[in-house]
């Protein structure tokens, strides 16, 4: 033999070797667990360590064992085998452990010649972390979705399109359709007679083109299936997902009793102009009286009618909504199970809503359960940068107050000032010797501070003078913003 021949030799035997360390390197590497099996006995010939890891069994034992033996449906794995003739692609099977814990896995592989015999190399992938979050997830979307069932106002999902992807009970009950009608494509803009269209697209045009995750509010005329119209709110604001606008979602308010009182009042106005037409100096003098009473009662109307909207929007808060449900989302990857807690104790903010929405005043015990649950969603939200400190003694828990004003007075701290772990805010809530509840939090104010239209504070205002006398007390003093209102 030459030499030259002799090289050659050394050199394919290098390179099957190196070839082999190679294989040997993936298959011990790989995260996914691989098995080699004769195919006609299915005993299992070799596996890696990831296949140690997942399954629980040490190298010597998991050889000891046949393909049937990791599956928790041992017939269909072995008849998938020996049927198969060149490829396995097997999507979702369940495999057991050593302990016994069944687990959800995807299986692929196929054959190869190895040491001259046909053998068949199986990967296996456990993707049953995956399908817990999935159903998770699955989960959480329900109950959303049967919390809006409960809401008397119409609350939508809208792609960028205008298409209709979700609408609850009200909804589907008030516009006459149903969820398969909304899944074989249904758009927003058949809910408002044609009329309202361009103003509607240039709504929604607006929202998108400012961005806005707060909710714009705009009047409409909607049309039911029966034909017949009726004037809406609708409050509307974008969803952004991976920083890319999706669609909008929102609710939709029916305003026709509010509507009603706007015509009555027109007809008292009209009928009292009719009544003091007598006499030129009677026209005069019961004009300034008609003037004034008019203003009197048209502020009145509006201040209450402005109430009742400002009480409905916190009853159903888009922007509260909205930052809840991105928090619920990012803890349905990392943590499920407060990512449920979280959704029971939003559940229970939006049952006391629809327990208590008729209601002027409510205990303060009653208040202060709401309390409970609508904290810890913050301290969920914001962790070490706010800390909200609760004395209230119990024989102070029978006195009553607006249902929300505390919820009210919580919102507008953390809208106007900073949040850090450095620089947390801090907020107390306790009943002086007045029995005024007082709600005090350092004042740290933005760098850009937000616009203020000061609705939150006049509504609590406005409710507290329907029945008292007793003022309420907002403002800054030294380094602190004070929020006193009575306890009735």
């Amino acid at each position: 033999m030459s030499l030259h021949q002799g090289n050659t030799i050394k050199e394919i035997a290098d390179k099957i070797k190196d070839n082999e360390i190679k294989y040997r390197n993936i298959f011990e590497t790989a995260g996914d667990a691989i098995f080699l099996i004769d195919p006609e006995t299915t005993q299992i010939i070799d596996a890696n360590s990831s296949a140690c890891n997942i399954y629980g069994y040490t190298h010597e034992e998991i050889l000891q064992l046949k393909n049937a033996d990791l599956s928790a449906e041992p017939d269909k794995s072995d008849k998938a085998l020996q049927q198969t003739k060149r490829f396995i692609n097997i999507p979702e099977r369940l495999h057991k452990r050593k302990d016994g814990t069944v687990f959800t896995v995807e299986i692929t592989g196929s054959f190869i010649v190895q040491n001259g015999k046909r053998t068949a190399l199986s990967v296996v992938h456990d993707f049953s972390a995956r399908k817990k979050v999935e159903e998770a997830l699955r989960e959480s979307e329900l109950r959303f979705r049967e919390m809006t069932d409960f809401l008397p106002q119409v609350v939508y999902e809208l792609d960028h399109k205008g298409r209709v992807i979700f609408l609850n009970k009200t909804g589907l009950k008030l516009f006459g359709i149903t969820e398969k009608k909304i899944n074989d494509g249904i758009y927003a803009h058949q809910f408002f007679i044609p009329e309202d269209w361009g103003k509607l697209a240039n709504y929604f045009d607006v929202t998108i083109k400012y961005s806005s995750t707060s909710a714009i509010h705009r009047e409409f005329t909607g049309l039911k299936k029966d034909g017949t119209t009726f004037p809406v709110m609708v409050c509307n604001a974008i969803i952004i997902k991976n920083n890319e606008v999706k669609g909008t979602r929102g609710i939709l308010v029916d305003i026709t009793e509010r509507k009603k009182l706007e015509e009555e009042l027109a007809k008292s106005n009209q009928l009292l102009k009719k009544h003091y037409s007598r006499t030129l100096e009677q026209v005069k003098t019961y004009a300034e009286e008609l003037k004034l009473k008019e203003t009197q009662l048209l502020k009145l109307q509006k201040d209450h009618l402005q109430s009742q909207f400002e009480t409905l929007k916190n009853q159903l808060n888009p922007h509260f909504l909205f930052n809840s449900l991105n928090v619920l989302a990012s803890l349905i990857s990392v943590d499920p199970e407060m990512a449920e807690n979280f959704t029971i104790q939003l559940s229970k903010i939006y049952r006391y809503v629809l327990e208590h929405k008729s209601e002027d005043l409510v205990p303060l015990k009653t208040e202060l359960d709401f309390l409970e649950s609508y904290t810890f969603l913050l301290n969920i939200r914001f962790a070490e940068k706010l800390h909200i400190k609760i004395d209230l003694p119990d024989q102070k828990l029978n006195l009553k107050i607006p249902p929300l004003a505390i919820q009210i007075i919580l919102e507008n701290a953390i809208k106007h000032n900073t949040l850090s772990v450095k620089s947390p805010l801090y907020i107390d809530i306790f009943i002086d010797d007045h029995s005024y509840l007082n709600v005090i939090n350092n004042f740290q104010p933005r760098e850009r501070e937000i616009e203020s239209t000061g609705l939150g504070l006049k509504n609590i205002t406005d409710r507290y003078g329907y029945f008292t006398d007793k003022e309420t007390v907002f403002g800054r003093v030294d380094n602190k913003f004070v929020a006193k209102i009575p306890l009735l």
